[in-house]
């Protein structure tokens, strides 16, 4: 795994022991994005996708304190088993709109993820949802079996 931060950028890479259309898949489709959306911890209660370019996303995640935080956006570019663009924002009045683009690498029968998302206004935000990326990510793992094949 490497990781890279930037100011007012983050990049996080992972590398899934699953071919490429497998890891991809796991980002297209509500029904298998939901149980790992969301950091350690939190529960996606919500998650819909119009899975298209322009088409448009929305997700709710409860912590477990019980607070729901609701998300959305719309995806801007679909390259199938290449790239996946999106639009990210909180449901707060005052929450900047984030780019979000996820690549996919074959790496012979695994593959490479890179998760990339900007601006942020601050660098205590940007660590922020590094942490909440990096956990969603392992969720990911975790539901695509790290280890198997």
């Amino acid at each position: 795994m490497v990781d890279e931060t930037h100011t007012g950028r983050l990049e996080i890479q992972r590398r899934y022991p699953h071919p490429v259309d497998r890891v991809f898949q796991a980002w297209t489709d509500a029904e298998h994005v939901k149980p790992w959306w969301g950091p350690a911890d939190f529960t996606a209660t919500q998650f819909e996708n119009d899975f298209r370019e322009g088409g448009a996303w929305r997700a709710v995640i409860v912590g477990p304190d019980g607070h729901s935080y609701g998300q959305s956006g719309r995806y801007t570019r679909i390259e199938a088993n290449r790239l996946i663009a999106f639009t990210f924002r909180w449901d707060e009045d005052d929450a900047p709109d984030t780019e979000i683009t996820v690549g996919f690498a074959p790496e012979g029968d695994r593959t490479l993820v890179t998760f990339r998302q900007s601006p942020f206004r601050d660098d205590e935000s940007r660590t922020s949802h590094e942490a909440g990326w990096r956990e969603c990510l392992d969720r990911l793992g975790a539901r695509l079996g790290e280890g198997r094949r």
